[in-house]
């Protein structure tokens, strides 16, 4: 009974998608604890974003960066690099949208 592979997907269905990934990956507690530091880190972007607080972004993107490395440091097999590179994917992902919503107020502030 234990073979169903859609099970763990509705066990985690209040968390986060990262974090049911990550407890169906059994990362440590180290891995765990910075995949929430990036998701924690991810909001803060958001709302920074949605307030428009340009100025700050730059910063956060930088941490999230650096949080990001933290847990690529912290692989340690070949089955966390698809997680991994999933996460990074989303994460450049969103720094190229933001970087770009930067530009965009930089643009209309001095025009």
């Amino acid at each position: 009974m234990g073979g169903d592979p859609g099970a763990g997907a509705l066990a985690g269905a209040s968390e986060p998608p990262l974090m049911a990934a990550a407890s169906r990956a059994a990362l440590t507690p180290r891995q765990r604890f910075v995949a929430r530091s990036i998701i924690a880190s991810t909001q803060r972007v958001v709302d920074a974003a949605l307030a428009r607080r340009w100025q700050r972004l730059p910063a956060l993107l930088a941490e999230r960066r650096s949080l990001l490395a933290q847990l690529h440091a912290l692989r340690e097999d070949a089955g966390e690099v698809c997680c991994f590179e999933a996460l990074r994917a989303a994460v450049s992902e969103s720094d190229r949208l933001v970087d770009g919503m930067i530009r965009c107020a930089m643009r209309d502030r001095r025009g």
